[in-house]
């Protein structure tokens, strides 16, 4: 069963993100955010700490319309402006060089009439129309002081001007009554002119158009600095620029991340995920009460792992035929992504639960698993190739031994054939006919042959190969195995004759969200497992 793509797969894994996988990127860099959104808050509050204290006061100023005491006075008016348009008006006259001048010499200050500008705005407030005025200073009281003088003397322009006003129109109606003849002085509408301009003349020096109504009072803490409210505000800044740079790496990272992005991309089925502290290591080869003292101990596949195993056994039982999936090429795009020991910790789980396994390690260039193993380095596969070696002296045999845990079953032997001598031929000895008939008859006695491959971007070797296995495992080392490499190794299976393909995730670091294993980039860097 083929269950390769025929489509190209769309570059586009990481265009198509869902909520989760935006979670889980945020989730990945979360020392990243951690660091930033702390270090924002400490700068902000460090700031805060340091910018010397100001003190906030307001005071109140109401504005009446003068255009009910002109109609009182039987003067007509056209009330051209709304109540807001007033109080706008006086609020503009409040932080004005003429006021300043006046607050300097109440207070006595010796600030300048620019510093005493700086230190004081005046707005509306829509809901009342009343001139709010604020003035901020380094002490509470100087900043009380200043706001009731700026208001007292706003209130006593505005008043000055009003008066002026009616002392205006009280002086019109005056050249009025002169400009009359003496045979109009006694007349009626004399007389009431005459007592018009005495109104005006009233109202021209008592008529309020602004006065206070509300005085500041000395605020009993600064209205800044504020530590803790800056100190959330920078975090919060510091979140915001912490996911922005998570979010930027990822968009221009070209490494793969976890299996579901690995799938989208290749378009293979994921047979499953293998953490990142099994690379190099080995399933249990001896009972794990001998082993705990031993210098290979901490070598040893955790339970975890080769439960990971399991599940990729399986899966790949799912890939194809289970009778006819009898041998599979373990390979990956390049070097050190943990194809030897997915294909060594593959064929311990098969022996495992009794099947007949071959272990056959075709990666001629770098050879490790005699050495994982401890097996003895020759006579191997280069030495039956070249006739040097009969075939039943380059079989090994090792102890598939359960334990305490029933991590393992036991189930006899895995059987082994590792590289062998080294040899410069590696792709003139896989291509050869020698090879293929040993293929073929390990693959009628065995119910299951794994083959560790050479990856397949950098030599031929793996090409050779695959044409005569039943089924492909293709490891992806998450965090470091790239987007472009990925696809070029999917590029070069495509173009080989048609046969299930797996792909299997590595590397990958434990989540207790999911329960299983989640892509993160803090790979171990010393790692140099294949």
């Amino acid at each position: 069963m083929d269950t390769r793509p025929l489509s190209s797969p769309s570059d586009s894994s990481k265009d198509s993100l869902t909520l989760r996988d935006y979670v889980r990127t945020v989730r990945q860099h979360r020392v990243l955010v951690l660091v930033v959104t702390v270090l924002g808050a400490a700068v902000a509050l460090g700031l805060a700490l340091a910018q010397p204290s100001t003190y906030s006061a307001q005071a109140s100023v109401a504005v009446t319309d003068l255009s009910q005491d002109y109609a009182a006075v039987g003067v007509p008016i056209a009330q051209e402006q709304t109540q807001l348009q007033i109080a706008s008006g006086a609020a503009e006259t409040t932080t004005t060089p003429q006021v300043a001048r006046s607050v300097k010499r109440q207070l006595g200050s010796p600030l300048t009439i620019g510093k005493l500008l700086s230190k004081v705005n005046a707005s509306v407030d829509q809901s009342s129309n009343f001139v709010v005025v604020q003035a901020n200073a380094g002490t509470g009281r100087s900043a009380a002081q200043i706001a009731n003088a700026f208001a007292q003397q706003s209130a006593a322009v505005s008043n000055q001007s009003a008066r002026a006003g009616f002392a205006s129109a009280a002086a019109a109606i005056t050249t009025k009554i002169k400009q009359l003849g003496p045979s109009q002085a006694n007349s009626a509408g004399v007389v009431e002119m005459e007592s018009e301009r005495a109104r005006l003349l009233s109202l021209s020096e008592f008529a309020q158009q602004a006065s206070v109504v509300e005085a500041a009072t000395v605020p009993s803490s600064p209205s800044s600095p504020k530590p803790v409210f800056d100190a959330v505000l920078g975090g919060v800044i510091g979140l915001i620029i912490a996911i922005v740079i998570v979010f930027a790496r990822h968009a221009f990272d070209r490494r793969l991340g976890d299996g579901s992005e690995v799938e989208r991309l290749l378009e293979f089925p994921l047979l499953g995920e293998l953490g990142n502290e099994a690379l190099g290591r080995s399933p249990v080869l001896e009972q794990r009460e001998h082993s705990e003292n031993s210098e290979n101990a901490a070598d040893e596949l955790s339970d975890l792992d080769i439960e990971s195993v399991r599940i990729i056994r399986r899966n790949l039982d799912f890939l194809g035929s289970k009778d006819n999936v009898r041998t599979v090429a373990v390979t990956s795009p390049l070097p050190q992504e943990g194809k030897s020991t997915l294909a060594t910790a593959l064929a311990f789980s098969a022996a495992a639960i009794g099947r007949r396994t071959l272990l056959l390690e075709a990666d001629l260039r770098r050879p490790v698993i005699a050495e994982r193993l401890n097996l003895d380095l020759e006579p191997g596969l280069t030495d039956y190739l070249t006739g040097e070696a009969d075939p039943s002296a380059v079989l090994q045999a090792v102890s598939v031994a359960p334990a305490t845990n029933g991590s393992l079953v036991t189930a006899g032997q895995l059987v082994c054939i590792v590289a062998g001598s080294r040899t410069l031929r590696a792709d003139e000895l896989l291509s050869s006919s020698r090879f293929r008939e040993l293929l073929a008859e390990v693959s009628s006695v065995y119910d299951l042959v794994v083959l560790d491959c050479a990856p397949i971007l950098p030599v031929a070797d793996t090409l050779e190969i695959l044409p005569l296995v039943d089924s492909v495992v293709l490891c992806v080392r998450a965090g470091q195995t790239t987007r472009d490499q990925a696809l070029a190794a999917r590029a070069a299976l495509l173009r080989l004759p048609p046969r299930p393909i797996g792909v299997v995730v590595t590397a990958v670091s434990p989540t207790d969200e999911y329960g299983s294993y989640a892509y993160n980039y803090a790979y171990t860097s010393s790692d140099s497992s294949t």
